[in-house]
């Protein structure tokens, strides 16, 4: 384990340490709100492209945990795919857990994607996520998304 791998993992670890010890199972309503907020920022993110739409999705300090890499929001929205590669992405999820404590909450889910674009052809990815959420005035907002990419079984 590298010294950028260990500091990423410690800090998720440290930002999960934080969360209040009374997150428990969202009630059915709130879950199925969580759950739609997560699909949400998916279809800003994929099908409408809206830099301006998805920054306002990102809560104040949002980190990306990807690849390794910790992002702030400038990077993952300057990551947006760009409408000219003619990009198209279909997104399915289930989700494992969504938990839920006054302005705070986490919903862990696997996410299977069809991608398209012009520069890289078709291809599916399966990632397992975590997504922290963080409640103000404007709603749902993401503070902490975590992914990791599930690797096909090697034959």
């Amino acid at each position: 384990m590298n010294r950028k791998e260990f500091l990423t993992g410690a800090g998720a670890m440290a930002g999960v340490a934080f969360l209040p010890a009374s997150l428990q199972a969202a009630t059915a309503e709130e879950a199925e709100e969580i759950r739609a907020f997560v699909r949400e920022v998916y279809r800003v993110y994929s099908v409408t492209m809206d830099p301006v739409a998805y920054r306002a999705l990102l809560a104040e300090g949002y980190l990306l945990l990807e690849h390794g890499e910790i992002m702030t929001v400038d990077q993952d929205v300057a990551a947006l795919p760009k409408p000219e590669n003619d990009f198209k992405r279909t997104d399915g999820f289930e989700f494992h857990q969504v938990k839920a404590a006054g302005d705070m909450a986490w919903a862990v889910y696997t996410l299977r994607s069809d991608i398209y674009d012009s520069k890289r052809g078709a291809r599916h990815r399966d990632y397992l996520e975590s997504m922290v959420l963080r409640r103000s005035g404007k709603g749902w907002q993401v503070a902490l998304l975590h992914s990791t990419r599930i690797e096909p079984a090697r034959k």
